[in-house]
């Protein structure tokens, strides 16, 4: 088998499991709330997701789904000017959801409804919000007083689509490959920041990557962390235009997976690929084959 094929392979083993177990989940939530705030019996009205999921960049594996729920625009006019306005929100949502969704929480700092679903292995990360005329979202960040932010994590997924349009399906892949590298090794870039990183890249990358060249793209973009300027502290997310800011150095993370993967490539040419395979599954885990 060929280094083409293995990560063929490889994007395959990266899809994110239990899919219908989401989807369903999901579908009960929107029914709920729907029937709640909005009076009407639909599953995918006024509801999205957001986050790695939501872009499609998110692997196996995965832990948390980011949901957004849009409310009617007169639960903002009555809580707007009101002191902790989002957990007024919140609690409304929370008293909705109790009745029918066990051991859900409202998160510390008062931000978003959590809703495990322990036996399947994840839980959603529930925010409402409302919907401004721009189509940008307006959502409270908690605390005393009246506070509301704005985002456009519709924007963000566009842009991710619209990266795809341009540089093709290698855009998602390296996205996945790149996590897939970061949950391995628990490297501290979120998923917004590896988008952001990756689309980045590929402005600026010279090469249209094949399959047979995954390994070189996987490199060029170790190549690429390692030549961003220290001082550098955020970075700014296509489509939404929000500062999303490194947690932590990425150097030493990114040296050793460029002098990894630069061996796995100089030895793939040996038969059988043994030595090689010992360091991408090293690299990117033991699902690479």
């Amino acid at each position: 088998m060929g280094m083409a094929e293995r990560f063929q392979d490889f994007i395959l083993e990266l899809r994110v499991d239990k899919i219908d177990l989401v989807q369903g989940s999901l579908r009960k939530l929107a029914l709920c709330l729907n029937e709640h705030f909005w009076h009407i019996d639909a599953a995918r009205e006024h509801m999205y997701l957001t986050g790695s999921y939501g872009r499609g960049t998110a692997i196996v594996g995965l832990e948390k789904v980011d949901m957004c729920f849009v409310l009617p625009q007169s639960v903002f006019e009555e809580v707007k000017e009101q002191i902790e306005a989002q957990e007024l929100v919140l609690n409304k949502m929370f008293q909705c959801l109790t009745s029918r969704f066990r051991d859900i929480q409202i998160s510390e700092g008062r931000k978003y409804i959590r809703i495990p679903f322990g036996d399947w292995g994840f839980y959603v990360k529930l925010t409402p919000v409302f919907i401004n005329p721009d189509g940008s979202n307006t959502y409270g960040i908690g605390g005393l007083s009246p506070s509301w932010q704005l985002a456009n994590p519709a924007a963000e997924i566009k842009a991710v689509n619209n990266y795809q349009t341009k540089y093709g399906a290698r855009v998602v892949h390296l996205a996945k490959i790149i996590r897939a590298w970061v949950q391995t090794h628990k490297v501290p870039m979120s998923g917004i920041l590896t988008d952001t990183l990756v689309m980045d890249f590929f402005d600026r990358a010279a090469v249209r990557y094949t399959y047979s060249f995954y390994d070189v793209m996987f490199n060029d973009f170790m190549k690429y962390l390692l030549d961003i300027d220290a001082a550098r502290t955020y970075w700014i997310v296509p489509g939404s235009g929000t500062k999303i800011y490194r947690e932590a150095d990425l150097t030493s993370y990114a040296i050793e997976a460029y002098r990894y993967s630069l061996q796995a490539i100089m030895n793939k040419g040996q038969d059988p690929p043994t030595k090689s395979m010992q360091l991408w599954r090293h690299l990117l885990g033991i699902s690479f084959c």
